[in-house]
């Protein structure tokens, strides 16, 4: 299995959670038995989570500014990469080697699941602008990737999971905004 999820997020610093220790998650998958089947976070620092193991970068980007997030993930040999604005900024392998994301499960975006659907805690809701949030269920080159990042635009096509899809079903204090 091989995962990707990528999108455009401008993080509020002076709003965010970040003080309280608590993650900003904007991605969260979850199912039945597992409420962290997948997500993805930026602050305080920029994690994953996959069947509730965790990665972290190590850092936070709390600027005010807009950036590329891309995470990658294939399950042979566990190997994971994080990207910034088209550059990798933290790679490795053994991240859930031979590990699985289950079918079925149901993704909240901008607040992290502590069950399926619900549970939220206010601090760990995602605070700032998101826009392009996509998944899909292989890893692009690289040259895709960063492709994204320069044009500041992510093509529909192969996605399991597409922008498309969220747009237009928002829920709760969210703002949609259109030029």
């Amino acid at each position: 299995m091989q995962l990707q999820c990528a999108f455009f997020a401008r993080d509020y610093p002076d709003e965010s959670s970040s003080t309280t220790g608590d993650s900003q998650c904007v991605y969260s998958y979850a199912i039945a038995g597992e409420h962290n089947e997948f997500n993805f976070c930026l602050a305080p620092q920029i994690r994953v989570q996959i069947n509730n193991n965790r990665r972290d970068v190590g850092f936070g980007v709390q600027d005010d500014d807009w950036h590329h997030y891309c995470f990658t993930w294939s399950d042979v040999n566990g190997d994971y990469v994080f990207y910034i604005d088209g550059v990798s900024v933290s790679s490795g392998a053994g991240f859930v080697r031979d590990g699985h994301i289950s079918y079925g499960g149901t993704t909240v975006i901008g607040q992290d699941q502590d069950s399926v659907g619900g549970d939220f805690v206010a601090a760990q809701a995602f605070v700032g602008d998101l826009t392009q949030v996509n998944v899909w269920n292989k890893v692009l080159p690289e040259s895709d990737i960063q492709a994204q990042a320069s044009t500041c635009h992510i093509s529909e096509g192969t996605q399991v999971i597409k922008w498309s899809q969220f747009k237009d079903k928002v829920q709760g204090g969210v703002v949609l905004m259109r030029p």
